[in-house]
């Protein structure tokens, strides 16, 4: 027997896919729902991914030696400061 959040999921699945075959009939709302929701779910793993790869960086290796924390922290500022330029304030 399948549970309720199975048979919901497969929905989405069909929705999904003739959301995207929509397409061979021109661009249209649907298609560009599908799109805009495939690309925001996959940069939310890239990210949540990538955050839980560097917190076991930090944990096992990083935060065992005081000159590689500072490398680590000058790292993240760098990185912060890469996307401060998108403001015009920074």
């Amino acid at each position: 027997m399948t549970t309720m959040w199975e048979l919901i999921g497969v929905w989405a699945a069909v929705f999904f896919t003739l959301a995207i075959y929509s397409f061979l009939y021109g661009e249209n709302p649907w298609f560009r729902l599908a799109e805009h929701i495939f690309a925001g779910v996959s940069v939310g793993y890239a990210v949540a991914f990538n955050l839980d790869y560097l917190r076991d960086q930090w944990v096992n290796k990083w935060s065992l030696s005081g000159t590689l924390m500072l490398l680590y922290i000058i790292a993240i500022l760098f990185g912060i400061l890469w996307y401060a330029r998108f403001t015009k304030q920074y």
